[in-house]
């Protein structure tokens, strides 16, 4: 097991990386210092969460249309680094909605989703416009229909 000053060295030098384009360099170096954070609400756990963020916000930005499938796998690995997440749920979901990348993975994804992060709104909302894309309006329907007013 690691220690968390060597998680939060690891975890600044990907965000570096990241804000200076190097996507792959940063996943690699990831890898290396395969750690998951976990569930307890120390101060390190936190400096670790708070990096991890701004390196999701990172990739984020450099999503363009010659790189958006490569960010989508990378979001989609980071689960096994970081943790699932609502922020990391919201921004696959969003980026797989807004380039229709796999649709389909996209249903399979959110139905795996535990009821605290899948019952929020806005997950919902992806849920039901997926499934307004893959031509089932109904359950699409069903799902707006039963969103709290905005």
């Amino acid at each position: 097991m690691m220690d968390y000053e060597e998680v939060l060295k690891n975890r600044q030098e990907v965000l570096d990386l990241v804000n200076a384009g190097n996507i792959q360099e940063a996943f690699s170096r990831l890898i290396e210092c395969s750690y998951t954070c976990p569930e307890d609400n120390s101060q390190h756990s936190a400096a670790i969460k708070a990096i991890q963020e701004q390196i999701i916000e990172g990739l984020i930005r450099l999503t363009s249309d010659q790189n958006y499938r490569e960010i989508f796998i990378i979001l989609n690995r980071l689960i096994s680094f970081f943790g699932l997440s609502h922020r990391l749920c919201l921004e696959i979901g969003l980026l797989n909605l807004s380039r229709k990348i796999d649709l389909d993975f996209q249903i399979q994804f959110l139905k795996s989703l535990p009821p605290e992060i899948l019952n929020d709104p806005i997950i919902q909302l992806i849920q039901a416009e997926t499934l307004r894309l893959t031509n089932n309006p109904a359950a699409a329907c069903t799902i707006y229909n039963s969103l709290p007013p905005p």
